[in-house]
């Protein structure tokens, strides 16, 4: 059965191609979501089918983006999620992209690519 809620957050595998010395190296972490309704997403890209970039990405990922797992400092601990943490990771465009893709794909249904 489907259960309708106001405030729904779910965990999502994020991939993230970290560029090292002329290649890409797979990172991986959880983030934690939250849904973001149509009619707040239009207000934010005003026509949701355009893909968000810049500033508008950067706000939208601010909304959806509440928490994560598997994300550390360089200390090597687990890294606490918190508003300036969130917009460090955000910072980082190959972590903005990642999140992008990976947000996409939780909402579309879409089968994630090998």
């Amino acid at each position: 059965m489907f259960v309708l809620t106001d405030d729904y957050t779910y965990l999502w595998p994020v991939k993230v191609a970290v560029p090292t010395s002329g290649e890409h190296k797979t990172q991986e972490f959880e983030a934690r979501f939250r849904l973001v309704s149509t009619e707040r997403a239009k207000e934010l890209f005003g026509d949701i089918a355009a893909v968000p970039s810049g500033e508008r990405l950067d706000a939208f990922l601010r909304e959806a983006l509440v928490g994560w797992t598997g994300v550390s400092g360089e200390s090597g601990g687990e890294l606490a999620f918190t508003e300036e943490n969130r917009d460090r990771l955000i910072g980082i465009p190959y972590v903005c992209a990642a999140l992008s893709e990976a947000y996409g794909e939780s909402i579309s249904g879409r089968a994630e690519k090998n």
